[in-house]
């Protein structure tokens, strides 16, 4: 009996370090800073614009919590991407970016993207640097969650 005890729970104990393996898949860093995610959180959300557009909100937390990243992946009605803004949130400085916003930076950062309503699947990398005043963003994401749906029912 007990060498059956033994064997759930090294079982379990795989299974969880699975699981923390799966969500320690992004990185973003900003200067010299890096938050690497430990877990991802994804919303969809019409909270922007006064409601007027949905988007996916992708919180990537880490495991020092006042190092965060947010995604906010701006879609249509069909879930198609038209724009993603990427805030980094480091002591002393949050820093946000449009990091796809023309039609072929969206065509390039979209070549990852697959939403289908209910999960978010993205591999995306990339960079972006700025002279005045210095700065460096740089991306490395690989999310496969599922979504939870915070949009607000229509009103009668």
């Amino acid at each position: 009996m007990s060498g059956r005890r033994l064997w759930v729970w090294g079982s379990v104990a795989i299974l969880v370090l699975a699981t923390v393996e799966a969500h320690a898949g992004s990185m973003v860093s900003m200067n010299d800073t890096t938050v690497t995610a430990n877990h991802s959180t994804v919303v969809l959300t019409d909270e922007l614009f006064g409601g007027r557009s949905l988007a996916l909100k992708v919180e990537l937390a880490s495991d020092r919590p006042e190092r965060r990243a947010i995604l906010v992946l701006f879609i249509d009605k069909a879930g198609a991407l038209w724009q993603a803004n990427l805030t980094v949130v480091v002591p002393g400085q949050t820093v946000i970016r449009t990091i796809a916003g023309r039609p072929d930076e969206v065509r390039r950062f979209a070549a990852g993207y697959a939403y289908d309503g209910r999960r978010l699947r993205l591999r995306a990398s990339g960079d972006l640097g700025e002279s005045t005043p210095p700065l460096r963003m740089r991306w490395d994401l690989d999310i496969d969650e599922a979504v939870v749906d915070q949009t607000r029912a229509p009103t009668r």
